[in-house]
């Protein structure tokens, strides 16, 4: 009896081992699970950078001094002086004697005598310090008196307790110019713009002729 053929299945696929399908699986579902972490890492890490809140610098550890008043000051007048700080209580001087004290802020009202004084904030940290000038009254208010500025006569009014800048009329005309007019209603000549520009000289004969010239007679008038 002839034996039988074994029936030809072709090549067999590895169900196991390096080489097998099973295997060939496992890594190209590893692959894709790196591929997807590597985007998700990306995609956190653009929304970190994109939405992420300002960086706030840290406040800068000072103390500030103001002098709050009138200026410029004069002797006898009020003046407020302010301090505020972001580096911790600290203490208030003028002219090194202590006058007020806080932990973030601090004022004090100061009538200082005439001359210059310095107004210091500090602690054992930071300090600020601001200089000023108390000044002598010159007037009281109102009064005015006479000045010259650049060869021209002026006013100066008292103001706060000082004299203002020296404060010239109002010019009127161009320093030179000549302005035509009538010396005695018969002969004529011209006025001059004085050197400050602010009015008018006495009316001079044209060609040097005498302002006394008589009355106007007939045809000898003009």
């Amino acid at each position: 009896m002839a034996r039988k053929k074994p029936l030809d299945a072709g090549p067999m696929e590895k169900l196991e081992g390096p080489g097998s399908v099973k295997s060939r699986r496992n890594a190209s579902l590893r692959m894709l699970l790196l591929i997807v972490s590597a985007i998700a890492t990306v995609a956190v890490l653009i929304l970190i950078f994109v939405f992420k809140p300002p960086f706030a610098p840290p406040e800068e550890m000072k103390i500030d001094v103001f002098l709050d008043g009138a200026t410029p000051f004069f002797y006898g007048q009020m003046a407020t002086a302010k301090a505020f700080s972001t580096c911790g209580p600290f203490d208030l001087f003028l002219d090194s004697r202590e006058v007020a004290s806080g932990d973030s802020r601090a004022q004090a009202v100061l009538q200082p005598a005439a001359g210059r004084h310095t107004i210091e904030a500090k602690n054992a940290k930071c300090n600020a310090l601001l200089s000023f000038m108390v000044l002598e009254k010159e007037c009281n208010g109102g009064e005015q008196k006479d000045c010259v500025s650049e060869g021209c006569p002026g006013v100066q009014t008292c103001v706060n307790g000082a004299y203002t800048p020296c404060l010239l009329p109002k010019k009127i005309c161009v320093p030179g110019t000549k302005l035509g007019c009538s010396t005695n209603g018969c002969a004529f000549g011209y006025e001059d713009c004085n050197a400050c520009g602010t009015g008018f000289g006495p009316c001079t004969p044209r060609g040097g002729a005498s302002t006394d010239s008589g009355p106007c007679i007939g045809e000898a008038c003009g």
